[in-house]
Formats: C-alpha cells, structure tokens, sequence
C-alpha cells in the first residue's frame, strides 16, 4: 500500500513532565513518518507545561489537561479530540520506527480493531534487545481474547494501532488503573474486534528503573489492586492460567519485601478463591523477611 492510500492516522502522545529531549525526539518520530496525518501531544498537567520544539509544525497539535490524571486519562483526551479512521499510541519516551507502516498495512489487511508488533526495548545504560511475536501468531489474529493476558512484552499501549471498530464504539482506557489498563482496555477491544499480530519492529521502548515508576517495586500496592480489578472483569476458563502466571509473579515479589500485608492478604485470598496453589518458598521467604515484631 503506497502512502497515497493510506487511510488518515492520528498519532496521539501523552507526557507528563517529560525531559524536553525525550519529547522532541517521540514527536519527530511521528513527523518522519509520512502517512501520519496528525500528531497530538496531550500535556497531563506538566509543570512547566510541555512545549515540543516542534510545536509550530503544522501537524502538531499541542492540548493541555486541566490536571494530571494519569496516562489513561490522558490517551482518552486524544482519542476524544481524533478524528481520524485510525490512532497510533506513542509514549512520550518510546519511538515509532519505520516497521509501524507495516502494522498500519495490517490493521487494514485484517481489519482489525487493534494491532501490536513486535519491540525494541532500551534500558538507560543503552542495551537493547528485540521482543518477537510468537512465531504462531506473526501477521495474523490474536486466536483468542484472553491471549491478551500472556505475560510477554508485546501487549503495551505504546505503539498499538487502534482500528476504525474500536474507534467507532467510542471505546476508552479505563482512568481507574494505572498497571495493566494498556491489556484490559485490548481486552474489550477483542470483543468489538479482531487483534492483530505485526511480526515488523514497530518501535523502541525506553525502560525505566528508577522508583517513581509504576511498574516498579515501590508500587507493588497499586499493581496488586489494579491486578485484582482486572482479575475480577475478565478471569474465565480461557484466561485462568495467564492470570494464574501473573499472580505467582506477584506474590513471589510481595514475599520478597516481607511487608505490605494488605496486599499480601488480597493477593492470597485471590488465590484461595480461584483454587490456585500458594507455593511453599514465597511463603516461607515473607515470613522469613517480616519484622520480628510481626511474628511474634
């Protein structure tokens, strides 16, 4: 498919207090890519408000939030203002790369409803590594919709292409979470219609470990909740053993710490309702790690 008959795309990024460089260099990403008609950049409350050096580039569109409401928050104010037949997601630390034609190409291949592709992933000391698809799955539909829990880095709101269905129903991330609302919000995708697989290298992802991120250790708390709210919507005989996996995860890592016993007590009670087993090590490692005092 030549760039003249490429449906209009939209490609929407949140930010929030984004170093300037970062920023600039998701934009230009957006600009370099020809078949992007649009590039909205929707600072979530950033102090001092974003300001893309690129702003005056006619394609750019910078839209402020009253408030900062969280990423979720923030992708749904630019799916509110698109009015394109489809949306690219982009972080505003991550990169498009030119393997995206290729999941637009398939979006309209398959008339799918979303796509995701495959990944590079660079840590902040510069390695970089490639996350695949599954051969099983590469440029075809997502077989079932529950294989939107597997827990692999392919699912993330970062660079998924959002389809005319999915668009059409007015459908949005839910604001409520903050971990995992990237694969809820594909899982209700699934139900409108079919996900696609790009086996191209769509784009660079940045990782992060300092502690203010979401996805790490100090925010154990607000994944297991999310985790739960999640596991409560869409738990089901297809899903059980992804959710299964992540529950393991979870609790492996709570044990670790061998404090935060709400979490703890929510997690295994989880566990008792779905008639998981609870694995002897992480149990013994909590009560090893907790303070004396609370074994006593």
């Amino acid at each position: 498919m030549c760039d003249s008959d490429m449906p209009s795309v939209d490609l929407i990024i949140p930010t929030y207090n984004a170093l300037p460089a970062r920023l600039d260099r998701a934009v230009a990403s957006g600009l370099k890519t020809s078949w992007i008609a649009r590039v909205l950049v929707v600072d979530d409350g950033s102090s001092p408000p974003a300001q893309p050096s690129a702003a005056s580039d006619g394609r750019v569109q910078l839209v402020r939030m009253p408030a900062n409401a969280g990423p979720s928050a923030a992708r749904n104010g630019g799916l509110d203002l698109s009015q394109a037949e489809f949306v690219v997601l982009l972080d505003d630390d991550d990169e498009l790369l030119t393997g995206a034609k290729q999941a637009m190409d398939l979006a309209t291949h398959l008339r799918a409803a979303a796509v995701v592709s495959a990944r590079l992933e660079t840590t902040e000391q510069g390695r970089t590594r490639r996350r695949t698809v599954p051969a099983a799955w590469a440029d075809r539909v997502l077989p079932a919709p529950s294989d939107v829990f597997t827990p692999i880095a392919l699912f993330g709101a970062s660079g998924m292409v959002i389809g005319p269905q999915a668009l059409k129903a007015k459908l949005r991330f839910d604001e409520a979470l903050r971990v995992g609302e990237d694969r809820e919000f594909l899982r209700r995708v699934a139900d409108i219609g079919p996900i696609g697989v790009c086996a191209e290298t769509a784009l660079r992802v940045t990782l992060h470990t300092n502690a203010d991120n979401l996805t790490s250790a100090a925010n154990f708390s607000r994944r297991v909740r999310d985790f739960l709210a999640i596991l409560a919507r869409h738990h089901n005989a297809q899903s059980d053993a992804h959710f299964n996996a992540a529950a393991h995860w979870l609790l492996n890592q709570l044990s670790k710490s061998g404090t935060d016993d709400e979490s703890w007590d929510l997690l295994r009670a989880a566990f008792r309702e779905h008639g998981w087993a609870v694995p002897l090590k992480p149990r013994l490692r909590r009560l090893l790690r907790r303070p004396r005092t609370a074994r006593m």
